[in-house]
């Protein structure tokens, strides 16, 4: 489309281009960039989207490709510390609203990377990268018992809708941007181990979550003491599923120790060690499966092994 066809088709009723949408910017974003958006919002299109498409002709028909660049936009703007305010939530007596700060930062970023390989674009992969796990997170808390290949996205789409619509009792739910903002500030940061490990009660805890995002009591309708609970509430979630930082350092004589407890041997193949061999702290229980950083967690082993073993449990 060339700029002229465009502006024609920005202001051209009824059907315009809605400016900073999708549709805008697949008219000029590098084609490669475009690709990609449209490459993950359709293979996850069964069960991840804003809006069930049923024909080509649909005039939402981009609203899905929207809804994962603005993923990817705030990802980026994470990563990069963006210091302009890109995302934003906010109360709204018995609910709490999100949205992007301004969409126009999109098309700004979109145009930046388009027309440059460098920093940007690289940072922009980075966060396409992390917005396809922040979707693998979800779609392991969603799955929650055995269910057949063929009826696995209707099963992953029922389930995402029990938990955004809250306790609704209407039998159709609308899904909505701020549904899907909501939830990538809640689990995009967690650790996949710690999702696979407390799938089951992180699921209980998603619901729990979004009942309060969308029915406040009317006791925290003031003061935008909502708001203040919905941090709360978040910073515990996160808490409580959070992985420890490495911090304790043993020195000499701690190892010494260690390594007499182990009869002088790699608690992971029993071989021998002495004095000169190259070493590691071993965590038993790896930290990021939720093992604590402490003397008690740790165990002398080879360099070799220790990097063969990763977080896999011993």
């Amino acid at each position: 489309m060339t700029p002229i066809d465009l502006f024609i088709r920005l202001n051209d009723k009824p059907y315009p281009i809605r400016e900073h949408s999708f549709e805008f910017w697949n008219s000029w974003v590098d084609n490669n960039i475009i690709l990609e958006i449209k490459s993950i919002s359709e293979k996850i299109k069964s069960w991840f989207y804003l809006k069930k498409i049923k024909n080509e002709n649909d005039r939402d028909r981009m609203e899905n490709e929207e809804l994962m660049t603005s993923l990817i936009f705030l990802e980026y703007a994470k990563k990069v510390k963006d210091p302009r305010k890109t995302f934003d939530y906010y109360q709204k007596k018995e609910r709490i609203n999100s949205r992007v700060g301004d969409k126009s930062y999109i098309s700004s970023l979109l145009l930046q990377i388009s027309e440059s390989e460098g920093q940007s674009r690289e940072f922009w992969i980075n966060s396409f990268k992390s917005i396809k796990s922040f979707i693998n997170k979800l779609k392991i808390v969603l799955l929650d018992r055995n269910v057949n290949e063929n009826d696995l996205a209707q099963y992953l789409s029922e389930e995402l809708d029990q938990i955004l619509k809250a306790g609704g009792k209407t039998l159709y739910h609308r899904r909505t941007m701020q549904d899907f903002y909501f939830m990538w500030q809640i689990l995009a940061d967690l650790n996949l181990d710690m999702v696979k490990l407390n799938r089951l009660e992180m699921k209980k805890d998603l619901k729990s979550l979004f009942f309060y995002i969308k029915n406040i009591p009317e006791s925290d309708w003031e003061n935008n003491q909502g708001v203040k609970n919905y941090d709360i509430l978040v910073d515990d979630f996160k808490r409580k599923y959070a992985i420890s930082e490495r911090k304790l350092k043993l020195n000499s004589q701690d190892v010494k120790d260690l390594l007499s407890k182990q009869g002088g041997v790699s608690s992971i193949s029993s071989a021998l060690i002495f004095e000169g061999d190259e070493i590691e702290i071993d965590h038993i229980h790896p930290i990021a499966k939720g093992g604590p950083d402490d003397i008690s967690n740790m165990a002398i082993v080879h360099k070799d092994e220790n990097r063969t073993k990763g977080s896999k449990l011993s």
